[in-house]
């Protein structure tokens, strides 16, 4: 029995130093490539079926959790993939109300990571594999 308690104690004490991963990081080795994007420049996300993209729609789900349904309910009226500066642009919005509900999906191929952006009647949350924003995002958050 002692030998159990001592045992637990020591782990406990060593997982203290162990830093927490964040809810919305991906591990490296976790990332799928998603080099293929590169070839969908001003093309149509519905067009290219970039959501039956098992490996596209893996990370999305990752990312978004419970709000992927949502963004897959609710993107509707889109606008051309754009492929800018080693980055991959798609930007959908909610029929009817493209001012108020709209959604912006960035890939960089440099750094292998995903953002997403969700405006939801004009709340916006982000979604990203890395701490640093995208500058593309950012951009997105100003609009409207």
């Amino acid at each position: 029995m002692k030998f159990f308690l001592i045992l637990i104690l020591i782990t406990s004490f060593i997982s203290c130093f162990n830093e927490p991963r964040k809810n919305n990081e991906l591990s490296i080795d976790n990332k799928e490539n998603l080099d293929f994007l590169k070839t969908l420049d001003g093309q149509f996300p519905y067009k290219s079926k970039i959501f039956e993209n098992e490996k596209f729609t893996k990370r999305i789900r990752k990312l978004l959790g419970s709000k992927y349904n949502f963004l897959i309910e609710t993107w509707a009226v889109e606008t051309p993939i754009k492929i800018y500066n080693s980055t991959f642009i798609a930007r959908a919005c909610e029929a009817h109300n493209c001012g108020s509900t709209n959604f912006i999906i960035v890939y960089n191929f440099s750094n292998k990571t995903m953002s997403i952006g969700v405006r939801e009647e004009k709340k916006i949350s982000i979604y990203s594999e890395s701490e640093k924003n995208s500058p593309i995002i950012a951009d997105w958050e100003k609009e409207m």
